[in-house]
């Protein structure tokens, strides 16, 4: 059995119906400025995606990471990143790709914390 190795909570978009469209968690290559995926879930420590292309173990990316409103000030992540897997998905005719960040922004885990439970009280009171 594998050991989990994550410190910090994960959060799962699909746990946000409401926050799964088209521009919501977007992940856009900052060096090309193309969307390369969506986010799957999101940590203090790292992120997983889903792609339409395949993307190479061990690269190094900086992501813009779009998000589905504004908090603490910010509408966007921006993270460097190193992938640590990608595996195919058959199901969904795509790729999914687990990330490792290697440098984030100031209060970067303060706004995803902020923002997931932000969310979550939104979908609360609508319930």
């Amino acid at each position: 059995m594998m050991e989990e190795r994550r410190n910090s909570t994960r959060w799962e978009i699909n746990n946000y119906p409401k926050y799964q469209g088209d521009e919501c968690f977007r992940i856009v290559d900052i060096s090309t400025n193309r969307s390369i995926g969506k986010l799957v879930d999101i940590s203090a420590d790292g992120m997983r995606i889903v792609s339409n292309i395949p993307l190479e173990k061990g690269a190094r990316f900086k992501f813009r990471i779009d998000l589905p409103r504004e908090v603490g000030g910010c509408d966007q992540l921006n993270v460097s990143a190193r992938n640590v897997w990608c595996r195919e998905d058959d199901e969904l005719n795509s790729y999914q790709a687990g990330f490792e960040f290697q440098s984030t922004f100031p209060h970067h885990a303060d706004i995803i914390e902020l923002l997931f439970n932000d969310l979550a009280s939104v979908i609360q009171t609508e319930l």
